[in-house]
């Protein structure tokens, strides 16, 4: 589990000083197309005027090996104003493919929806990896794109086009099925799943050049089921994991002594 920070309950120089440290790793995690790009992006994660900022840090010793940045602002979409949670998280090498970000998220979110709960919260984001991809569409099943809602709606387009203004990212293909968006940059991330599934097909079908950074915007309502939900499938999922690796490889059997 990371250690969650709400820069808003520290002073301006300890967020700050957060945010440089947010700055330098994820510059040591993504190849970004330009030096301009990279500017532009560092500028954003230093913006503390673009919304609330909590960040996840994931630490070993002393060394800062991953981060998970969320950011909560309002947005008027749809007739109505709602709250748009988006996520920006990376891990160095060598340190990834543990799934340790989402359930810090769910983490953060559940004790601001205590916070709000007059509030209604979309996550609304952008995913690098068919692995990641994956795992919240198994964790949050109304999320769009997915086989069971393949088609958005005019609310969800809205809350995707202020992703897209808020992250200045440059659009790749923008239709009913799916927004996929560059910022410039890409990584691997190192957690391709083993086997192909019915979720990762559907990723890959949607955003085939994720390999060369293309992301695919996603978009699911946070109410307090979805959040429950999602943690105790995630839950689950971990335990089957854990289970897995530690069940005995089946015995083979005996060969027999060879005689003379």
């Amino acid at each position: 589990m990371g250690k969650l920070i709400d820069l808003e309950q520290v002073s301006p120089r300890e967020a700050d000083a957060i945010l440089d440290r947010v700055v330098d790793v994820d510059a040591r995690i993504f190849n970004y197309r330009s030096v301009e790009d990279q500017q532009r992006y560092a500028e954003g994660i230093r913006d503390r005027s673009r919304g609330k900022k909590l960040v996840v840090l994931y630490e070993e010793g002393s060394e800062l090996i991953g981060f998970n940045l969320i950011t909560i602002h309002p947005v008027d979409a749809g007739g109505r104003r709602v709250w748009a949670v988006s996520s920006n998280a990376g891990f160095l090498p060598g340190h990834t493919g543990k799934n340790r970000t989402f359930p810090d998220a769910i983490r953060a979110m559940i004790r601001e929806k205590l916070r709000h709960p007059e509030r209604s919260y979309h996550f609304v984001c952008t995913l690098a990896s068919p692995s990641g991809y994956e795992l919240f569409a198994d964790a949050c099943p109304g999320m769009y794109p997915s086989p069971k809602k393949p088609v958005a709606t005019a609310f969800e387009r809205a809350l995707l086009a202020d992703l897209v203004r808020h992250d200045g990212a440059e659009i790749v293909a923008d239709e009913p099925e799916r927004l996929v968006v560059t910022v410039g940059c890409a990584a691997d991330d190192g957690t391709k799943p083993r086997r192909p599934s019915e979720l990762t097909r559907f990723y890959e079908r949607l955003n085939p050049r994720y390999a060369q950074g293309d992301l695919l915007g996603v978009c699911v309502p946070l109410g307090f089921g979805n959040l429950l939900a999602g943690a105790y499938r995630t839950i689950r999922r971990t335990v089957r994991k854990q289970l897995a690796a530690t069940r005995p490889a089946p015995s083979l059997p005996a060969r027999p002594a060879a005689t003379a």
